[in-house]
């Protein structure tokens, strides 16, 4: 509108796709508008960045999530900080503070249609939106190798955690077939016989569609 101050403004431009991914992907320019007011400088954008990893990749609505974060500053170097979760009615939910090389996590169990964002002195970040279906898969450290837990919504057959493949080097080196019919599922990954190495373990469903 003509009425707008003039000024410095930052734009933001996004899919639904891209906001639910990583921030690094997000479109942002600034632009200076000729506005019919007096000119009104905004404060430039924060220095500070956070980014956010769901630790199944996915951050589901009604389930305990786990998610960790990544603090840095303007350079992309690693600093250490405290800050507060709030959801978008202003209620404050938990406090978080990084433990190593701005590195740190906090749980966090979405409530549907409501937002989160973290805050940090005076800087702002929204998490990823949660998405309504989804699984919850987490690995621990274990003596025969790693404790696996699923947490699913027990429903569609398309989001239903069926196996479990491990690979390394790009070659499988393991699959567990998974019980049909329970919400949680719990089991071990015998690591013990498998080289030094890299893992990556991923669920998929009956169709061998990756969750």
């Amino acid at each position: 509108p003509d009425s707008l101050s003039g000024g410095n403004y930052l734009i933001t431009a996004y899919t639904p796709q891209m906001a639910a991914s990583n921030a690094e992907f997000l479109f942002r320019q600034k632009i200076f508008i000729h506005g019919t007011r007096s000119r009104t400088e905004l404060p430039s954008p924060s220095t500070l960045k956070m980014e956010f990893f769901p630790e199944a990749g996915n951050f589901v609505e009604g389930k305990n999530n786990t998610i960790a974060f990544r603090i840095s500053d303007g350079k992309g170097s690693s600093i250490s900080k405290k800050g507060k979760l709030f959801d978008d009615m202003g209620n404050e939910i938990t406090h978080f503070e990084s433990y190593h090389d701005g590195l740190g996590y906090v749980e966090l169990t979405p409530v549907k249609g409501r937002k989160y964002m973290a805050v940090i002195d005076s800087s702002h970040f929204e998490l990823p939106a949660a998405i309504e279906k989804g699984i919850l898969f987490s690995l621990v450290p274990h003596p025969q190798g790693n404790y696996f837990e699923i947490d699913q919504n027990n429903g569609e057959e398309a989001i239903r955690a069926s196996f479990i493949i491990g690979q390394m080097q790009h070659q499988p080196v393991f699959r567990i077939e998974l019980s049909q019919g329970k919400e949680e599922l719990q089991g071990v990954i015998n690591t013990l016989s498998l080289p030094s190495g890299i893992m990556q373990v991923t669920v998929f469903n009956k169709q061998g569609f990756p969750l």
